[in-house]
């Protein structure tokens, strides 16, 4: 089992982990997803098992503003900066500890550029695993493209 970067020919695993995770309202097109990884490749991983089946995936960016980006928007062309943002973390059978190893993933990769800040936005009833990860819920507002009881939380 591993994690490792996303290549290629794991778009459509991705897609239809999407599809398997999320509800329709954060469903966002290959175009948009596809963005983060052009963006920051070094911050989006798949996970793989033994028999090498994608189950899960993390798409992260850099990021300029301490605001996230609107939710099934394509990243504008400046927008890298001294943040990291985890946009994604979708993990088909949850339980496993794949979620809790593919952040320490990311957060190595933040280390790395020496990111003074990593952000997410919880939905989905997500909240209390990103509290026991160490983020923080977020004073600053939240676009609304990210429906109701979505939280910005930070690191």
């Amino acid at each position: 089992m591993t994690v490792r970067l996303i290549t290629d020919s794991d778009w459509p695993s991705i897609v239809n982990i999407q599809a398997q995770v999320y509800g329709k309202e954060f469903l966002e097109s290959l175009n948009v997803l596809q963005s983060k990884w052009q963006q920051s490749p070094d911050c989006c991983y798949v996970f793989e098992n033994e028999h090498g089946e994608i189950e899960a995936y993390l798409l992260g960016h850099r990021w300029n503003q301490l605001t996230p980006p609107k939710l099934n928007q394509l990243l504008p062309d400046n927008s890298i900066g001294e943040y990291v943002f985890l946009h994604d973390l979708a993990v088909v059978e949850p339980g496993k500890g794949i979620a809790t190893q593919m952040l320490k993933q990311f957060l190595r990769t933040a280390a790395i550029y020496q990111s003074s800040k990593v952000m997410l936005v919880s939905v989905q009833s997500s909240k209390a695993f990103w509290l026991k990860q160490g983020f923080n819920l977020s004073e600053k507002c939240l676009d609304s493209s990210y429906g109701k009881n979505a939280y910005l939380m930070e690191r």
